[in-house]
Protein backbone atom coordinates (compact mmCIF):
# COMPACT_ATOMS: atom_id res chain seq x y z
CA UNK A 1 0.00 0.00 0.00
CA UNK A 2 1.39 3.59 -0.55
CA UNK A 3 2.45 5.67 2.01
CA UNK A 4 -0.20 8.49 3.07
CA UNK A 5 1.04 11.81 2.12
CA UNK A 6 2.54 14.24 4.26
CA UNK A 7 -0.28 17.29 5.08
CA UNK A 8 0.40 20.45 3.23
CA UNK A 9 1.48 23.37 4.77
CA UNK A 10 -1.32 26.41 5.65
CA UNK A 11 0.02 28.71 2.44
CA UNK A 12 1.50 31.45 3.45
CA UNK A 13 1.50 35.51 2.14
CA UNK A 14 0.05 35.82 -1.56
CA UNK A 15 -0.96 32.35 -1.29
CA UNK A 16 -3.21 32.27 1.50
CA UNK A 17 -4.71 35.31 0.34
CA UNK A 18 -5.47 34.11 -2.89
CA UNK A 19 -7.11 31.00 -0.89
CA UNK A 20 -8.97 33.55 1.41
CA UNK A 21 -10.40 35.25 -1.63
CA UNK A 22 -11.07 31.90 -3.35
CA UNK A 23 -12.71 30.58 0.30
CA UNK A 24 -14.66 33.58 -0.02
CA UNK A 25 -15.70 34.00 -3.72
CA UNK A 26 -16.91 29.63 -3.24
CA UNK A 27 -19.32 30.34 -0.56
CA UNK A 28 -20.53 33.68 -2.01
CA UNK A 29 -21.10 31.79 -4.79
CA UNK A 30 -23.39 29.14 -2.60
CA UNK A 31 -25.15 31.88 -1.21
CA UNK A 32 -26.85 32.89 -4.38
CA UNK A 33 -27.17 29.50 -5.81
CA UNK A 34 -29.02 28.70 -2.50
CA UNK A 35 -30.93 31.68 -2.73
CA UNK A 36 -32.09 30.67 -6.28
CA UNK A 37 -32.65 27.12 -6.05
CA UNK A 38 -34.27 27.05 -2.56
CA UNK A 39 -36.15 30.54 -2.61
CA UNK A 40 -36.28 30.94 -6.65
CA UNK A 41 -34.48 34.73 -6.54
CA UNK A 42 -33.81 35.59 -10.09
CA UNK A 43 -30.18 36.02 -10.21
CA UNK A 44 -30.86 39.70 -11.73
CA UNK A 45 -31.95 40.42 -8.36
CA UNK A 46 -29.04 38.95 -6.86
CA UNK A 47 -26.25 41.67 -6.53
CA UNK A 48 -22.94 41.00 -5.71
CA UNK A 49 -20.74 43.92 -4.18
CA UNK A 50 -22.89 46.50 -5.40
CA UNK A 51 -22.78 50.05 -3.51
CA UNK A 52 -26.17 50.24 -1.55
CA UNK A 53 -26.66 53.98 -3.00
CA UNK A 54 -26.08 52.25 -6.94
CA UNK A 55 -28.91 49.50 -6.23
CA UNK A 56 -31.98 49.59 -8.87
CA UNK A 57 -34.20 52.42 -6.72
CA UNK A 58 -36.83 49.30 -6.60
CA UNK A 59 -35.02 47.95 -3.52
CA UNK A 60 -35.84 50.76 -1.57
CA UNK A 61 -32.40 51.37 -0.22
CA UNK A 62 -30.96 54.83 0.46
CA UNK A 63 -29.38 56.72 -2.44
CA UNK A 64 -26.48 58.60 -2.38
CA UNK A 65 -25.46 61.18 0.75
CA UNK A 66 -26.21 58.68 3.17
CA UNK A 67 -23.29 56.34 5.67
CA UNK A 68 -25.72 53.40 4.17
CA UNK A 69 -24.99 54.72 0.42
CA UNK A 70 -21.44 53.87 0.82
CA UNK A 71 -21.83 50.36 1.56
CA UNK A 72 -21.17 47.38 0.07
CA UNK A 73 -22.25 44.56 1.07
CA UNK A 74 -21.39 41.01 -0.93
CA UNK A 75 -24.58 40.34 -1.43
CA UNK A 76 -27.65 41.92 -2.38
CA UNK A 77 -30.93 40.20 -3.24
CA UNK A 78 -34.83 41.16 -3.69
CA UNK A 79 -36.38 38.21 -2.66
CA UNK A 80 -39.60 40.21 -4.12
CA UNK A 81 -42.06 37.03 -3.84
CA UNK A 82 -41.46 36.98 -0.27
CA UNK A 83 -40.95 40.91 0.45
CA UNK A 84 -38.03 40.64 1.56
CA UNK A 85 -34.64 42.29 0.72
CA UNK A 86 -31.61 40.09 1.51
CA UNK A 87 -27.87 41.62 2.75
CA UNK A 88 -25.05 39.06 3.16
CA UNK A 89 -21.51 39.29 3.97
CA UNK A 90 -19.15 36.55 4.27
CA UNK A 91 -16.52 36.21 6.11
CA UNK A 92 -13.45 34.06 5.75
CA UNK A 93 -11.40 34.37 9.29
CA UNK A 94 -9.50 32.34 11.95
CA UNK A 95 -11.36 30.50 14.52
CA UNK A 96 -10.12 33.09 17.36
CA UNK A 97 -11.22 35.98 15.26
CA UNK A 98 -14.50 34.84 14.31
CA UNK A 99 -16.60 37.24 17.50
CA UNK A 100 -14.03 40.40 16.65
CA UNK A 101 -14.96 39.78 12.88
CA UNK A 102 -18.42 39.24 13.74
CA UNK A 103 -19.12 42.57 15.70
CA UNK A 104 -17.41 44.36 13.14
CA UNK A 105 -19.89 43.68 10.53
CA UNK A 106 -22.65 44.11 12.84
CA UNK A 107 -21.51 47.53 13.58
CA UNK A 108 -20.60 48.52 9.85
CA UNK A 109 -24.64 47.23 8.55
CA UNK A 110 -25.94 48.63 11.07
CA UNK A 111 -26.49 52.33 9.28
CA UNK A 112 -28.10 50.19 6.16
CA UNK A 113 -30.89 48.59 9.09
CA UNK A 114 -32.01 51.74 10.41
CA UNK A 115 -32.10 54.07 7.09
CA UNK A 116 -33.97 51.32 5.47
CA UNK A 117 -37.64 51.73 4.38
CA UNK A 118 -40.23 50.33 6.67
CA UNK A 119 -43.59 49.96 4.82
CA UNK A 120 -45.82 47.59 7.10
CA UNK A 121 -46.21 45.69 3.69
CA UNK A 122 -43.34 43.46 3.73
CA UNK A 123 -39.99 42.31 5.70
CA UNK A 124 -36.68 41.94 4.80
CA UNK A 125 -33.36 39.49 6.35
CA UNK A 126 -30.57 40.70 6.86
CA UNK A 127 -27.47 38.39 7.89
CA UNK A 128 -23.71 37.76 8.16
CA UNK A 129 -22.57 34.53 7.43
CA UNK A 130 -18.94 33.84 8.95
CA UNK A 131 -16.97 31.01 8.18
CA UNK A 132 -13.99 29.73 10.60
CA UNK A 133 -10.82 27.26 9.83
CA UNK A 134 -12.73 24.53 12.13
CA UNK A 135 -15.88 22.94 12.27
CA UNK A 136 -17.35 24.84 15.07
CA UNK A 137 -20.30 26.30 13.98
CA UNK A 138 -20.74 30.35 13.36
CA UNK A 139 -22.41 32.77 14.96
CA UNK A 140 -25.71 33.96 13.12
CA UNK A 141 -27.58 36.65 13.47
CA UNK A 142 -30.72 38.30 11.81
CA UNK A 143 -32.58 41.68 10.89
CA UNK A 144 -35.09 43.30 9.53
CA UNK A 145 -35.57 45.44 6.85
CA UNK A 146 -38.65 46.20 4.88
CA UNK A 147 -39.01 46.53 0.85
CA UNK A 148 -41.08 49.42 -0.53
Amino acid sequence: AAAAAAPRPAPRGAARERARFAAHDSLLRLVADLLAEGRGVAPEEVLRECAVGECPPRFGLPRAGSAAARLSPDLLAADEAAGELLVAEVTICPDRALGRFYARKQRRYAPLLRSAPQPPSSTATSSTTTASSSSSPPPSSSSSLRMS
